[in-house]
């Protein structure tokens, strides 16, 4: 089992800056959950049933007819025998060895390395203070915690076998835990899509260019997970685990790719309340800043922006007012104006407009005070949450545009480079009526705003606007402006 404080998924230095915020159950709740996921369960269960004391081998291993006992007590039945009486009653009437019940085995061996069990020589019997320790949700969370680490480290070492399956990929399964982590709470994301779309863990290296990953790959992995509680897979067929041994999924008679079939045969996948619990316990350990939602009322503002950055438009208000009702609106502003003074911090600038454009019509003062800044970045923030309230008259608009126009307008385009959507919600923040071309016709405007990313900013434009004679100018402007060396 994995104890130590160092994540399977990956040892090759620190990871990106940070993850999304997410929302965890309380403690507590998340142990008595960890309690009642499979493996944890049952090892539980056999630990308790070894009392008063339970004859073991040398291995520490139960006799057969020990086994036995506990294997009908509990069902720990192989998959391929849970509906056939008949075919149980053989199996384990022929059961020679305790070692060869892997649905028994692997929760034993689980209960004695998370020391649920003392072993002697002859006998086995339940940890001193057992009890009092299923009791106590740090030591539950704890027990949970290595044998997801545990899973997480066995289904990679599957993947690094010598004769990999069709479509092996050594960073597969970090990215897949990264692309649910990274999904929102709650969500049910395609199986086949997984891969496909999941960046690499912090620190690890994308996955390489080629063919996609097979989707019965992806499944089997999951698989290996799913005794934890960490991942959920539903809506499609029913799909068993691979069988026990460590076989990949691929022509398994009673594997999911045998069972999931045909165009629509993968299920949705959701990482759980416990998965998110583990994730991001691994991504700490990376030094990965992972913060969690209901955090983010206290940070700083630097922090509270970057990870409010992460979350999609639609459900940042549920993070922005908690951070708003700690604050005045003064506060506020001020705290966001020294977040993102770095001429460069475009995404970061972008954010703090739309948390200030929540409480501007109670900073109007101070925002039109602010546009007279000898500071062009706060001149220029200020100028964004007035353009964004609508609440200017006209004339001030022609005014506030005429002199901060361009910078807004490389600004947003410096933070938005990520598609044509992204462009042009960034730039209806500020332009109602969309970008005005005229702002591209003469580049002196531009070169003379002195935005650091002028170049970077022209060339998103002129590849994601979807006006084609803007496009078309913001191309010309920057090609003029790289030939002036800008």
């Amino acid at each position: 089992m994995a104890s130590n404080e160092t994540s399977h998924l990956d040892r090759r230095g620190p990871g990106r800056a940070a993850v999304r915020p997410v929302s965890l159950l309380r403690p507590q709740v998340l142990a008595q959950v960890a309690l009642g996921t499979p493996l944890l369960c049952d090892a539980l269960r056999l630990a308790r049933w070894s009392a008063p004391a339970t004859p073991v081998s040398g291995p520490g291993v139960p006799s057969p007819e020990s086994a036995r006992a506990a294997i009908e007590r509990f069902g720990l039945w192989p998959y391929g025998l849970v509906r056939d009486r008949g075919a149980r009653v053989a199996w384990l009437r022929g059961l020679g060895s305790a070692s060869d019940a892997a649905e028994f085995m692997a929760p034993w061996q689980a209960a004695v390395v998370l020391g649920m069990i003392e072993i002697d020589t002859v006998r086995a019997r339940p940890a001193p203070g057992l009890e009092d320790r299923v009791h106590d949700h740090e030591e539950v969370l704890d027990w949970w915690m290595r044998l997801f680490e545990d899973a997480v480290r066995y289904a990679r070492a599957d993947l690094l076998d010598p004769d990999p399956p069709r479509g092996h990929r050594p960073e597969l399964l970090p990215a897949v835990l990264i692309r649910l982590y990274e999904g929102q709470d709650g969500a049910r994301v395609p199986l086949a899509s997984l891969a496909t779309s999941a960046p690499p863990f912090p620190g690890a290296p994308p996955l390489p260019a080629g063919s996609e990953p097979d989707p019965d790959l992806v499944l089997h992995l999951l698989w290996q997970l799913s005794d934890t509680g960490a991942v959920i897979l539903g809506t499609g067929p029913e799909a068993p685990p691979p069988a026990a041994g460590g076989e990949h999924a691929q022509g398994l008679p009673d594997s999911p790719s045998a069972q999931a079939s045909g165009p629509h045969a993968h299920p949705d996948v959701e990482l759980t309340d416990l998965g998110r619990y583990g994730v991001r316990r691994l991504l700490l350990r990376r030094g990965v800043r992972a913060p969690l939602a209901e955090d983010l009322a206290v940070a700083g503002a630097a922090e509270f922006l970057d990870s409010l950055a992460r979350v999609r438009a639609a459900d940042q208000g549920a993070l922005v007012d908690p951070w708003l009702a700690r604050r005045s609106p003064e506060e506020a502003l001020e705290e966001i104006v020294r977040a993102v003074a770095d001429p460069r911090l475009a995404l970061r600038r972008r954010t703090g407009a739309s948390v200030l454009h929540m409480v501007s019509s109670r900073l109007a003062g101070r925002l039109r005070a602010m546009l007279r800044d000898a500071d062009r970045v706060a001149a220029g923030l200020a100028a964004l949450v007035l353009l964004s309230s609508r609440m200017l008259p006209q004339e001030e608009i022609d005014a506030v545009l005429d002199r901060f126009g361009p910078w807004l307008v490389l600004d947003l385009a410096s933070a938005a480079r990520t598609g044509a959507d992204d462009l042009a919600a960034a730039l209806d923040f500020a332009f109602p009526s969309g970008l005005d071309a005229s702002l591209l016709e003469s580049a002196d405007r531009l070169w003379l705003c002195g935005h650091p990313d002028t170049v970077p900013a022209l060339e998103a434009i002129g590849r994601l606007h979807r006006d084609p004679q803007v496009a078309r100018a913001a191309r010309g402007a920057a090609g003029r402006t790289r030939l002036r060396g800008l």
